[in-house]
């Protein structure tokens, strides 16, 4: 995790009465980074943008999910003989390696799940956008689980302290506050453990401790944070430049994962902010995400659209429902079909390229409109369709 990473932090809660969260990193701006106001690295000419000036091929034709059809040869996930240690005796875990992932388990039943489950989310994301598997590299990602209270415990301190050795006092001091109620959080990993098992910065951690949570492998609160971190990746990873659309883009593409993989959505949102203040904040979208497109319909009809300028500037602060709601539909909109998964695939690796989101105009022309006024009228009507269900 680099130092431009430092923020308030977020988690989801599990909605049905669960009361637990995943942590993960939003972001502020970096205002010790050296750029210029395109987000590109001083002394570095930008690339040139590569924008859609047609709407898309295969513009009706739904979108598929290749997570859901991929076959996974589970018998090729290996169980380590010996046991992995964070640098303390209460952190030690017992091993199921897959091709990408290094599933950390101690008094878990779901690490064959969650092996699985992560598998088939990689295998979707390579599928969708062509440069992932690259960007991806031969570093594993780590997800720990557990039902014990006190390695949950244990795990928090861990990244605390290892968020305050890289510098980061203000995601430590979030961190802290919010991990006791987290059922799931991400943390950083100490750099001697991410070069011994050639790992990534950072891994998510599972407190299973209400188990429907995460029973099977279409874990919806799981879903939401791993869909989250694969999209992060491929926007270039830990080192990208900190702009507005970021949040907007992870959180509207892992609630459309989350609720077109599985079938509904049981995540709330969790946050604190980097300050003396002990407040907690905690957001939820509508009660029963089936019914998400109905609400979505009768709020159009009575005036509520929210432009992609007010979406690319929500935080998990101050979201509201309804905005959350507006998030998904923009979601579904963007990769909801061929032709627009393809747009929205070339956005996403436009971040990479330039090191940050461009901003709504470019997101518009991405996907063939001539302006944002454009886009906001198809994505408007699309959501009152049927289409949107």
């Amino acid at each position: 995790l680099s130092p431009r990473d430092q923020g308030y932090i977020e988690g989801f809660v599990a909605a049905s009465g669960g009361g637990g969260v995943v942590q993960g990193n939003v972001f502020e701006k970096d205002s010790g980074a050296s750029s210029n106001d395109s987000g590109t690295p001083s002394g570095s000419s930008p690339p040139e943008k590569s924008i859609s000036s047609t709407p898309s091929e295969g513009e009706s034709e739904r979108a598929a999910t290749p997570e859901q059809t991929v076959k996974i040869e589970t018998t090729s996930f290996k169980k380590w003989d010996d046991k992995l240690s964070l640098n303390d005796s209460k952190l030690v875990f017992d091993v199921l390696e897959t091709e990408h992932f290094l599933i950390l388990s101690v008094d878990s039943r779901n690490e064959r799940n969650t092996a699985e489950h992560a598998e088939r989310m990689w295998r979707g994301m390579a599928a969708e956008h062509p440069s992932f598997a690259s960007k991806w590299g031969s570093n594993k990602y780590a997800i720990a689980l557990t039902t014990d209270e006190e390695v949950w415990a244990e795990l928090g301190a861990y990244g605390v302290k290892e968020m305050q050795a890289a510098g980061q006092f203000e995601e430590a001091d979030s961190t802290k506050k919010t991990w006791e109620r987290a059922a799931l959080g991400k943390t950083n990993l100490a750099s001697e453990i991410q070069m011994k098992y050639e790992l990534f910065p950072q891994m998510l951690s599972a407190h299973e401790k209400i188990q429907s949570s995460f029973d099977g492998v279409w874990s919806s609160l799981r879903t939401h944070p791993i869909a989250s971190e694969m999209l992060l990746v491929q926007m270039g990873g830990f080192s990208i430049n900190v702009s507005d659309g970021i949040y907007m883009l992870l959180r509207s593409h892992s609630f459309y994962k989350e609720i077109k993989l599985c079938g509904r959505t049981t995540t709330h949102i969790l946050s604190a902010e980097a300050d003396d203040s002990d407040e907690i904040f905690s957001r939820g979208g509508f009660d029963d995400s089936k019914n998400w497109p109905r609400i979505a319909k009768t709020l159009l009809r009575k005036g509520a659209k929210p432009t992609l300028s007010d979406l690319y500037t929500v935080k998990a602060t101050d979201i509201s429902a309804e905005e959350i709601l507006f998030l998904y539909g923009l979601g579904a909109y963007m990769q909801g079909t061929v032709g627009r998964l393809r747009d929205y695939a070339a956005f996403i690796d436009q971040i990479d390229a330039f090191n940050s989101v461009l901003p709504p105009a470019d997101l518009a022309e991405s996907f063939g409109f001539p302006d944002e006024a454009a886009f906001h009228e198809a994505w408007y009507a699309w959501m009152a369709s049927t289409d949107f269900r």
